[in-house]
């Protein structure tokens, strides 16, 4: 759907105060709303401004948003958000890429690029191809809730369509 139409389609959930959006999903595992026209996910104290200023929600439907009682399963902000774990099965609604990840158990590092892996290795781990072979690191879908950059934590998750 092209960000300039806004969908005013309502899903009912048990009265008139729990009327959502269909664009807007509560994942109570993950303590988050998302939004799966922009691919997104939101917390209390971002949801109101993403429907202001993405789909132009009038503030009355905003205050019903925010008072759905589903709402009160979603985190106040995003630290208080739960991260999926590595493994998890893909969020639809979410975009998913392909990046590297490190091996090592300890570390979350995760980029698009083969130089940062690289780099990664070598600064972080010491590694050197000439002593310690290939560097093994891995490549995985991931997902990440949050859009904003300074809130994206990558965790790789398990393609639906790999899903038994």
């Amino acid at each position: 759907m092209p960000q300039s139409r806004i969908n005013t389609s309502l899903s009912v959930v048990g009265g008139e105060s729990d009327i959502l959006p269909s664009y807007v999903q509560v994942l109570r595992k993950w303590r988050v709303a998302l939004c799966t026209t922009h691919g997104s996910c939101y917390t209390r104290q971002n949801l109101a401004r993403h429907l202001f200023e993405k789909h132009r929600t009038p503030s009355d439907q905003r205050r019903r948003i925010e008072s759905n009682t589903q709402m009160h399963n979603v985190a106040a902000t995003n630290s208080d958000a739960v991260q999926p774990p590595d493994g998890t099965e893909e969020i639809h609604g979410l975009p998913t890429v392909l990046k590297y990840l490190c091996h090592f158990e300890q570390c979350d590092f995760r980029t698009t690029s083969t130089d940062r892996i690289r780099q990664h290795y070598n600064r972080q781990h010491q590694w050197q191809v000439s002593r310690q072979g290939a560097m093994p690191w891995h490549q995985a879908h991931v997902q990440t809730l949050f859009s904003q950059s300074q809130a994206q934590r990558y965790f790789a998750v398990v393609l639906a369509d790999q899903v038994h």
